[in-house]
């Protein structure tokens, strides 16, 4: 996938996840995953992942959600497949939100 057809596709999951919300994204630049945080008093990283969801993904999540200071309790990630899941990991995919 492009650049271009990369963000054009983050955007696209930012903008459903704040109307769904009603909530504004503060979003993050400069990390691979990682998009976005949740406002308010819970700051969770919102990170979208061009395939599927590993280990390997996961760690790379958790570490970016670490560096900027996020809470490591629930990580909000989105991709095409959730191969890899655990307790703090909520995965959605593209297909679900009709992306």
């Amino acid at each position: 996938m492009s650049l271009a057809a990369n963000e054009e596709r983050v955007g696209s999951v930012l903008a459903l996840l704040e109307r769904y919300e009603g909530t504004p994204l503060t979003r993050i630049d400069g990390f691979s995953l990682l998009k976005a945080r949740t406002s308010g008093t819970r700051k969770r990283g919102i990170f979208v992942i061009e395939g599927n969801l590993n280990r390997d993904g996961f760690k790379t999540c958790h570490e970016e959600a670490r560096v900027a200071g996020l809470e490591l309790d629930k990580l909000y990630i989105y991709g095409h497949l959730g191969l890899y899941s655990g307790r703090m990991i909520e995965f959605t995919k593209f297909e679900d939100l009709g992306l």
